[in-house]
């Protein structure tokens, strides 16, 4: 974008002051686009102004702007709004056809779930001396936190409303056609990594028989197994983003029409938090040393090692977006301005 723009939060109450700033004794509507919009207006100038065909069906728009001499819905068709990176989006028409009931509205299609943590690594193997304890396994990785998708701020331009050949009235537009634009919700939390498993010990050593018939040295104890690697930590829900705002510039005639079109500017949903992995297996205690004719069995098995328990979930939980307002219908006679 060329030039400077001020934040979101600024534009917001800038504009919503628009009728009251442009209105005169004898004009309710603004001739040109104010300074805040400065960059709206280059892009749109800078814009070619292509014929579309009839929408039908979902059609997605990934560029910031869109100008056409006439954008016709057919019934049941969906604008569908695919890149949300933008800090807004402008759609310049100087028609706008409906059939009947149709939408434009920002993807839905976005994935901001995290990613599930990687499993920990098994524990090494246990050292070759008789009775050595298995090592522990490692923990597992925790989830990545859902991510957060801002939507842009919409701009729509419009000369004339059309409903099947002719001029829409107010009726004509209410609840049959939207302007959907409510924040995106938060992504998931990704599910922890699983902990890797412990090694099992070592046989103990062997017994001993004595040089007259006796057991010397009864078998060795078995060494412990390692413990269980600990479970992930989940990733936690990502916020939901604010609706934006909504603005638009129409031909003066046009006010009641664009102030009856039906809205939706909710906030986004918060994401879940994602689920607690799980623990590896524990390592196999070592079995007691090899019996000789005269030492039996001691009972001399090593313990198998624990499954630990994690040090506690996230105790932080992912928020709504604000919900945004009606659109602004702004009166406008500047369409020349935008080429």
């Amino acid at each position: 974008m060329s030039g400077p723009i001020l934040s979101r939060r600024t534009v917001i109450v800038s504009l919503t002051m628009l009728p009251m700033l442009f209105r005169t004794e004898n004009a309710l509507a603004i001739p040109n686009l104010p300074i805040q919009l400065q960059d709206i207006k280059l892009k749109l100038q800078n814009t070619p102004k292509v014929t579309m065909p009839i929408i039908s069906g979902d059609v997605s728009m990934f560029d910031q702007t869109l100008k056409t001499p006439r954008l016709e819905f057919d019934l049941g068709a969906d604008l569908v709004i695919e890149n949300l990176d933008y800090d807004w989006i402008a759609i310049y028409a100087e028609v706008i056809a409906l059939n009947g009931f149709a939408t434009i509205r920002r993807s839905m299609a976005i994935n901001l779930d995290g990613a599930d943590g990687m499993r920990g690594p098994d524990g090494l193997p246990a050292r070759r001396n008789p009775g050595s304890p298995g090592n522990s396994g490692q923990p597992g990785g925790p989830g990545s936190p859902g991510s957060t998708q801002e939507v842009p701020e919409v701009f729509l331009f419009c000369k004339q409303f059309l409903w099947q050949g002719r001029q829409a009235n107010p009726a004509d537009v209410q609840n049959k056609f939207v302007l959907s634009f409510d924040g995106y919700p938060g992504g998931k939390g990704g599910t922890g990594g699983a902990g890797g498993n412990g090694s099992p010990g070592r046989q103990g050593r062997k017994a001993k028989d004595g040089w007259f018939g006796n057991c010397s040295a009864g078998p060795g104890y078995g060494g412990p197994g390692g413990d269980a690697g600990v479970a992930g930590a989940p990733g936690v829900g990502g916020n939901g983003s604010d609706a934006p705002a909504i603005y638009m510039f129409v031909s003066p005639a046009q006010t009641p029409v664009a102030g009856a079109i039906s809205y939706s500017t909710r906030g986004g949903a918060p994401g879940r938090n994602g689920r607690l992995g799980s623990p590896g297996t524990p390592g196999r205690g070592g079995p007691e040393g090899d019996t000789t004719s005269n030492c039996g069995s001691a009972g001399r098995t090593g313990r198998s090692g624990r499954i630990p328990t994690p040090c506690g979930l996230p105790d932080i939980t992912a928020q709504p977006g604000a919900d945004g307002t009606a659109p602004v219908v702004t009166e406008y006679t500047g369409f020349a301005e935008l080429g």
